[in-house]
């Protein structure tokens, strides 16, 4: 099926712009043991045990653990030399996400043992301590759990991603614009609540603050406004409201369903197209 053109139906979704060469594509450096993102610069483990040192959940036992299980044998692996793992933040674990693959939504060639769904990660949710972030390879969603349930665990080693999105403030002809000083992202201050299709169109055609090459941001861009140490919004965004924002990328198991986040929690999922979420555009 050929992609639609500007000023048709659905145009703007991130296939296209990836096709322009707009989308960073990932790039790992792989050993036996490790996979390293040069993107990031963190280290991760490759190859998943048959049964986690220390673990007690799934069949057989030991396959899956809790979440304190799971940090604790991250701490205590040993791995390509390096005594130095941890279990991942959130944030880190998420760019391990191919939103163009679905069941394993994750690149195959690095990490050959994915056909494991939900991965543990160190984040704690800041409105219960009994809960922790976890990301489901099936699809990318990124959710929460009780602290006691039983997945998997991928650690990784490395500086780690603390930063915290900057945010400037611009008006241009009497128009807000918001700037990522972190990503160069520039951001429409002003948002609006539609259909998914309604989105792509609307950001496609706007002319705001002087600037026409406005678009509805992919999945992976939206996920730069989350910031999970805060609550309600999820976001260090200038007056972020609690709602959900959609995303121009589509759920790859099924076309009806657009990718987006729910500001309020931080939540990532998808969401049937004709329902009404707001709209920020980015250029």
């Amino acid at each position: 099926m050929e992609c639609p053109e500007v000023g048709e139906a659905f145009f703007g979704q991130d296939g296209q712009y990836a096709a322009q060469g707009m989308c960073t594509k990932r790039e790992y450096a792989v050993t036996e043991e490790i996979v390293v993102d040069t993107y990031t610069g963190l280290m991760w483990q490759r190859i998943l045990p048959p049964t986690y040192d220390g673990c007690a959940g799934g069949v057989p036992e030991g396959s899956l653990c809790s979440w304190q299980e799971a940090s604790d044998y991250c701490h205590g692996l040993s791995l390509d030399g390096r005594d130095d793992w941890r279990l991942p933040t959130t944030g880190e674990l998420e760019i391990l996400v191919n939103y163009g693959r679905y069941n394993p939504s994750i690149d195959t060639t690095a990490f050959p043992d994915s056909s494991q769904e939900l991965f543990w990660t160190a984040s704690v949710d800041l409105n219960d301590e009994g809960l922790s972030w976890y990301v489901n390879f099936r699809h990318g969603y990124v959710y929460r759990s009780d602290k006691k349930n039983n997945y998997h665990a991928r650690c990784v080693c490395g500086s780690g991603m603390g930063h915290k999105p900057l945010f400037s403030e611009l008006i241009i002809q009497g128009e807000e614009i918001v700037i990522d000083d972190l990503t160069g992202m520039m951001w429409t201050k002003k948002y609006w609540d539609s259909t998914w299709e309604e989105a792509l169109r609307y950001c496609e055609l706007i002319n705001y603050a002087t600037f026409r090459d406005w678009r509805l941001p992919n999945i992976n861009e939206l996920k730069t406004l989350i910031e999970r140490e805060t609550a309600a919004p999820a976001s260090l965004f200038p007056g972020m409201p609690r709602n959900s924002f959609w995303s121009s990328t589509t759920y790859p198991a099924a076309y009806y369903l657009s990718m987006h986040v729910d500001m309020m929690t931080g939540d990532v999922y998808g969401e049937f197209k004709g329902n009404v979420h707001f709209v920020r555009c980015v250029r």
